[in-house]
């Protein structure tokens, strides 16, 4: 009885009735139409009984027909219709037979029965005749016919009438089953229809006295809501009608108690919050102000209340903030995000402002509701950002190396004037084109690969955020030519660290390639030189390791150039004077000088050489 107590427990209800309701109906009309199934499957056996046992009676009269004719006439033809018209009404007889036996109708098989056999009895007599009258003359035939054709009609009468009252019978039965199952289908769409009506009007039911039981609650609910609108907070809702409904009551009864509670708690509220929280009336004056607010203008509240709140503006602020208000009043829009400055005992304070405008029930500007936050420091902050970033514009714009930043699509978002004397393009020109535009093409593939490479960090879960990395490229300039670059690139991140831009420092190096280049090819001269010279060539670095041996060294020593390096020179000296020659030629390198002196080397196969070494510090 719980559940009747609430909407959806009677909806429930309406729905379990209509279920059984339609339930039952599905069981009947199942149970009714297998009935009628059978009856059909009846119907169709009487009716094919029927058939075949006036079948069967229209194939004696032809049999008998054809028999007569063989009295007069001995034609082949009349022989063909009489054994045809015999073997047909045989089946006849057996197709009927096995139709009231698969009815179960006992009698009717054991009236078939002896019916097949008093036809058979006839048939064996008319088939010992009919050869007799076929070799007879024609007289002798006419004899013969007279004294046997009384029986046989006789005998056919008798199974003429037993057939008449087979097919009547079934006839009678055919008529009797096709009544009974008429009357079966009015009965069945009689009953579908019944149960439906109930179905009806138990649900119509239901669900009437459920909208009655909600509408009336609701009426009393939306009379209690309005009051409670009006100002009359004592209201209380009256608790009726189903769960749903009366649980909206007792919440709203709730709520009720609740507002009203909250109202007293509202200035306790709003002194729990360090912004400043005030209102104003039409003209201005101070009608409502929170503890924060009487701490930031350094004044208690009863001397603040009732006193013009424009006095406490700084006079620049003035007339900006008297049109503030007066927008605001004209349009009803709130103000969001105003900014002035106040005149307080801490000095002159800058303000961030949010304000409602107040209206009557009549539509007439009543006041504005304000809450204050005092942003002094972060404007300090701001400003002091700003000069920052000036500084550092300045300092860009006047470096001689190039500063940019792009997006992840080398699309450059900034670059710095140095770019117009490396490459010879404005900044216009440069900004807007890529950094795939700058570069040559071998170089445009190198910082591919590395951006690839440094993607492909961004997705791991441990990663310097710090990282950069260094490139030498080749970038075009506006004359045609090129100029080689080191460029130091790093991301740029958004404030959850991931990767948005890229941002690079352009160093020309052209003179220091150059040098490389010069270098390169001194070097590749004193190889050329060395390995065509007839005397002995070697290096070593600071440690004494050999770093190169020309081939009239290895040829003198008798050492390959992987044993002459590092310190596999040394062990050609002889013993007596290694240690004497070692410490003197370090001595002179660390003075700065040349070294010259005769020594004495072995060769692999034990030979004895005397060199003249000299050493030159590099």
């Amino acid at each position: 009885m719980l559940g009747l107590r609430s909407a959806q427990g009677r909806a429930a209800l309406a729905s379990g009735a209509l279920v059984l309701v339609l339930v039952a109906v599905a069981i009947v009309a199942v149970f009714r139409v297998r009935q009628h199934q059978e009856r059909l499957l009846t119907l169709e056996d009487t009716a094919a009984t029927v058939a075949a046992l006036e079948h069967a009676r229209a194939q004696l009269y032809h049999q008998m027909a054809a028999l007569s004719g063989l009295v007069f006439s001995d034609d082949p033809a009349l022989l063909d219709d009489y054994q045809r018209t015999a073997a047909g009404m045989e089946q006849d007889l057996s197709q009927a037979r096995a139709l009231a036996l698969a009815e179960g109708d006992a009698d009717e098989v054991l009236a078939l029965d002896d019916l097949t056999e008093r036809i058979g009895s006839f048939n064996q007599t008319t088939n010992v005749a009919i050869p007799l009258l076929l070799q007879a003359d024609p007289e002798t035939r006419a004899q013969l016919a007279a004294a046997s054709m009384s029986e046989m009609w006789a005998e056919v009468g008798v199974i003429m009438v037993t057939l008449d009252q087979l097919a009547g019978g079934e006839q009678t039965e055919l008529a009797a089953e096709r009544a009974a199952a008429n009357d079966a289908v009015a009965v069945t769409s009689w009953i579908i229809v019944g149960f439906g009506g109930i179905a009806l009007l138990v649900v119509t039911g239901i669900v009437i006295v459920t909208i009655a039981s909600v509408v009336g609650p609701l009426v009393s609910l939306r009379a209690t809501a309005r009051a409670i609108t009006s100002g009359d907070l004592k209201s209380r809702a009256k608790v009726l009608g189903p769960e749903e409904v009366a649980s909206v009551a007792r919440d709203f009864n709730e709520m009720t108690a609740a507002l009203s509670a909250k109202t007293k708690e509202y200035i306790a509220t709003t002194n729990l919050t360090r912004d400043i929280i005030g209102k104003v009336d039409e003209d201005g004056r101070w009608v409502f102000l929170n503890d924060a607010a009487c701490e930031f203008f350094g004044k208690a509240r009863e001397e603040l209340l009732g006193t013009d709140s424009r006095a406490l503006i700084h006079p620049e602020d003035l007339e900006a903030s008297v049109q503030a208000v007066r927008k605001a009043a004209a349009t009803g829009e709130p103000i969001e995000g105003f900014v002035n400055r106040q005149i307080t005992p801490m000095g002159t304070r800058v303000v961030e402002w949010s304000a409602s405008p107040i209206f009557d029930e009549e539509g007439r500007y009543a006041g504005i509701q304000m809450t204050g936050r005092d942003i002094t420091e972060r404007k300090k902050a701001e400003e002091a950002l700003q000069e920052s970033e000036e500084r550092y514009r300045l300092i860009a714009e006047n470096a001689s190396d190039i500063i940019w930043t792009t997006d992840l699509s080398f699309k450059y978002t900034y670059v710095s004037p140095a770019v117009t004397r490396l490459r010879g393009y404005s900044i216009e020109e440069v900004m807007a084109g890529t950094m795939i535009e700058a570069m040559t093409p071998a170089s445009l593939e190198v910082a591919r690969k590395v951006l690839a490479e440094e993607l492909a960090k961004e997705k791991m879960e441990q990663k310097d955020l710090h990282r950069s990395r260094t490139l030498e490229l080749e970038l075009n300039c506006k004359d045609g030519s090129t100029v080689w670059t080191e460029i130091q690139v790093t991301f740029l991140r958004d404030p959850d660290g991931q990767a948005v831009g890229i941002l690079g420092i352009t160093r020309d190096i052209s003179e220091h390639k150059k040098a490389e280049e010069a270098l390169r090819e001194s070097e590749e001269r004193f190889r050329s030189l060395s390995t065509s010279a007839p005397i002995g060539i070697f290096l070593t670095d600071v440690e004494g390791k050999c770093t190169y041996a020309n081939p009239r060294l290895l040829d003198i020593t008798g050492l390959t150039l992987e044993e002459s390096l590092g310190h596999g020179w040394i062990k050609v000296i002889h013993p007596e004077d290694r240690q004497a020659i070692l410490e003197e030629a370090n001595k002179a390198a660390g003075q700065g000088r040349d070294f010259s002196y005769d020594i004495r080397i072995l060769t692999p196969e034990g030979g004895l050489h005397w060199v003249h070494v000299h050493t030159t510090p590099k």
